[in-house]
């Protein structure tokens, strides 16, 4: 799928935005919890209820990520 942010690739801060929202986004995020209870918390035997999407997950982003690093160059481009 073809993410619908054009800097996707760039960015960085909407990893799975590539994924189809509710066939693998959903699904995804569903996975990291179980598998954080039990990585964590050592709970196996845990029901875990299916995220519940949203009826527009674009434009909503509860998590930022900048990566920067000094001195050094990315595709022809110093980056600060």
């Amino acid at each position: 799928m073809e993410p619908p942010c054009p800097h996707f690739r760039k960015c960085g801060g909407c990893q799975i935005m590539n994924m189809d929202y509710l066939l693998g986004q959903l699904g995804y995020k569903e996975k990291v919890v179980k598998d954080a209870i039990a990585r964590i918390g050592g709970f196996t035997d845990v029901t875990v209820e299916p995220i519940i999407g949203m009826k527009n997950p674009l434009r909503y982003r509860n998590k930022g990520q900048y990566p920067v690093a000094a001195g050094k160059k990315w595709n022809g481009n110093w980056i600060l």
